[in-house]
């Protein structure tokens, strides 16, 4: 799934005394994120999020509650994925079946 965090909305209402509504500039900062649970629903293993910045400064001194992946155009590529599937879920599946 992908999120643009920073877009807004591409319609807006406008009041009787405006005719138009002022021009914005649309923001395309996005992050990718990977989910995934089990076929019931009752064990949900930790997501992968992706973003552009190898170390965020807003997450400077921040242990990240999901996994984190840098990408330079946000998208999640083979080797993020193969990184993911094996170091990441199948240690939880392991755990979960055990």
């Amino acid at each position: 799934m992908g999120l643009y965090w920073k877009l807004l909305p591409d319609k807006t209402f406008v009041s009787n005394a405006e005719k138009t509504a002022p021009g914005r500039k649309m923001e395309k900062q996005r992050l990718t994120f990977l989910a995934c649970t089990n076929a019931t629903g009752t064990y949900k293993f930790k997501p992968l999020v992706i973003g552009k910045a190898a170390k965020s400064r807003s997450f400077k001194n921040f242990k990240y509650p999901v996994g984190y992946e840098h990408s330079k155009s946000d998208w999640i590529t083979a080797t993020i994925f193969k990184n993911w599937f094996h170091y990441s879920l199948v240690p939880q599946v392991t755990f979960y079946c055990l």
